[in-house]
């Protein structure tokens, strides 16, 4: 019976022994992935934005009636308001 025992505490201690492997061949392998991505992110982070070509970004707020069409003084906000408007 001390056989048996001795077996299958053999047997248990070498399954143990490499699921505690793949655990530490799982722990490397994400580890150099994630370092891999803290650079990617550092790099995007510290790089100018690069708007899409022929974007104008709109200012909405009105600060002295600039609003949105360059120096139209609101009209072009109006003007759009009464576009909608006649549907």
């Amino acid at each position: 019976m001390s056989e048996n025992k001795n077996a299958f505490d053999a047997l248990g201690s070498m399954q143990l022994e490499n699921r505690i492997k793949e655990l530490e061949y799982d722990c490397a392998e994400l580890t150099k992935e994630n370092g891999e991505l803290r650079e990617r992110c550092k790099q995007l982070a510290s790089r100018m934005p690069e708007w899409p070509k022929g974007y104008r970004p709109i200012r909405k707020g009105g600060q002295g009636g600039q609003g949105g069409q360059g120096g139209q003084g609101g009209q072009g906000n109006q003007k759009r308001y009464n576009e909608r408007k006649t549907h």
